[in-house]
């Protein structure tokens, strides 16, 4: 039903809410028939399922960004498949928090994400529900986890380069990022 409104509305569909009981292989289907009328497609995976939901997320959804991804660590080849395939991941510290994925915030794997080499971006994940926004996740990067603001800043380049705008307007915001540095 979505297709006669591609592009003009919706660029992409994405999986989301509970991953426990809804494994990714039931939606291949319809992510297929997404993909073949041109659909970019992601999915919320390895938030709190483990590194199995993210490799079937690549694999089986064919995803290009995967929603949380962090649960990835926990299987060094899905780590290697993430990183060899450049699928961004939308890492939401806060939303990881309050969903109990961690304990504490200080236990946040982001910088073993970022040392491993993922392609890993910094967002608010439904900052109402969470009661937070990107201003709030980039001061817990720096106040409680410890990033540099070059760091944080590369993370926010990530987000740029990750996302499904044209490659024209994509540089023209990484440009202007750089320029503010």
């Amino acid at each position: 039903r979505l297709i006669p409104f591609r592009n003009s509305i919706f660029i992409g569909i994405g999986l989301g809410g509970s991953e426990t009981g809804y494994p990714n292989e039931g939606f291949i289907p319809a992510f297929d028939r997404a993909r073949e009328a041109g659909f970019r497609v992601v999915a919320h995976s390895g938030e709190t399922q483990g590194a199995d939901y993210v490799e079937s997320a690549i694999s089986g959804l064919k995803a290009e960004r995967i929603g949380h991804g962090v649960r990835c660590l926990e299987d060094l080849d899905v780590v290697k498949l993430v990183k060899n395939k450049q699928i961004p991941l939308e890492v939401c510290p806060v939303s990881n928090l309050k969903t109990g994925v961690i304990s504490s915030i200080k236990d946040h794997p982001i910088r073993q994400l970022v040392d491993a080499g993922l392609l890993v971006t910094l967002n608010s994940d439904d900052p109402t529900y969470f009661s937070t926004n990107l201003n709030n996740e980039i001061r817990v990067m720096h106040e409680e986890l410890g990033f540099s603001p070059e760091e944080i800043l590369e993370l926010l380049k990530n987000n740029f380069k990750a996302s499904f705008l044209p490659e024209t307007e994509k540089e023209k915001w990484l440009t202007v990022i750089s320029r503010a540095q």
